[in-house]
């Protein structure tokens, strides 16, 4: 029966993964949740990666999913919090630079 499910199409190697936490992500699936972090959008990341781009949203969705996360902003957070992916150098010092833009713009409302 499980090989004539396989052969209709109706169940995939994929269906066949028992639901994992965020530490089982496919590389494919940190990698890109890594490049959404570092701001890149779906068809950037499917340029420096050689996917297509509804590859790219599979590798998000699915990741999002085994993160047991709403959203991909979500997912992001979790997969930080756990060490799947990791905050780049330059994202921090551009998100420095922002909030010091932030602080000079609101330091003469303060």
């Amino acid at each position: 029966m499980r090989r004539r499910k396989m052969m209709d199409g109706l169940q995939t190697r994929h269906d066949e993964r028992p639901p994992a936490d965020g530490e089982h992500l496919s590389r494919q699936e940190r990698r890109c949740l890594q490049l959404y972090l570092n701001g890149l959008k779906d068809a950037d990341i499917a340029k420096r990666l050689d996917l297509s781009i509804h590859t790219v949203r599979m590798h998000l969705t699915r990741a999002r999913h085994r993160l047991h996360a709403q959203s991909r902003v979500e997912a992001v957070a979790k997969a930080l919090r756990s060490g799947i992916i990791h905050t780049s150098l330059i994202l921090l010092l551009n998100l420095s630079f922002v909030v010091g833009i932030f602080l000079d713009e609101i330091s003469p409302i303060i």
